[in-house]
């Protein structure tokens, strides 16, 4: 019966002999450690195995990242990647130029998008509008716009709270008046649709405010002052 050899080297031999057992010693990321080979019964180049190397446990590393069941792997800046997380981890956050380049993305989650122009969306007159991204029915929802607020939902009634003031209530076809010297704030209820009218202070204040409220515009479009045409083309033929 061959006899088993043990030996401890720092490098394996290119020949090592037959039945033997090789213990190398080598420091691993600052740490003294020793890697493990076996031989065959045949020994020479070749013939050994490696039971616990740095080389095989990186490999079997390597084979379990990003892998089912195995390990998450790290980009250069030390975070897993965003295509090993699950769907409902995080919330990723888009900014387009418009709705046509919105409705371009594919999104495999539930995002946030920043629309800089969302004028051709029905419900926005200008400026931008955030939405949300809903995987599960693959719509776009509405969260805001910059330029207006949008109220909707049925309501039974519309509470209005100043300060730690007393609340007050609007009911359907009422009309509340907040004034303030001669600034008034009206806000009319007409089933679900609220329209805020501004007068006095409350709309502008100007010193030549006299001067200011003569001005306006004829049946043709054309500025007047006082009811008069201010400049009128003498003919239109072009």
């Amino acid at each position: 019966m061959s006899k088993i050899k043990f030996f401890k080297e720092t490098t394996l031999p290119a020949t090592p002999v037959a039945n033997a057992m090789y213990l190398i010693s080598k420091t691993i990321n600052g740490v003294s450690a020793a890697e493990l080979y076996v031989t065959n019964s045949t020994g020479g180049a070749g013939s050994a195995r490696q039971v616990s190397t740095q080389a095989l446990a990186e490999a079997i590393i390597g084979l379990q990242k990003g892998a089912n069941n195995g390990l998450a792997s790290l980009d250069s800046g030390g975070k897993v990647p965003v295509a090993q997380l699950p769907s409902s981890i995080g919330i990723d956050f888009q900014i387009v130029s418009n709705i046509a380049a919105r409705n371009a993305l594919a999104p495999g989650k539930n995002i946030l998008c920043l629309v800089l122009d969302a004028s051709t969306d029905p419900t926005v007159t200008s400026g931008s509008a955030l939405y949300a991204y809903e995987l599960a029915t693959t719509t776009w929802h509405k969260v805001s716009e910059y330029e207006s607020l949008d109220l909707t939902g049925l309501m039974s009634s519309f509470g209005i709270q100043v300060g730690a003031g007393a609340s007050e209530t609007i009911g359907n076809g009422e009309t509340v008046t907040f004034v303030a010297g001669s600034a008034n704030l009206s806000i009319v209820r007409s089933g679900n649709t609220l329209t805020f009218d501004v007068s006095g202070g409350a709309a502008h204040s100007h010193t030549n405010m006299t001067q200011l409220n003569k001005i306006g515009e004829d049946g043709d479009g054309d500025i007047t002052y006082n009811g008069a045409a201010v400049l009128k083309w003498s003919s239109t033929g072009w």
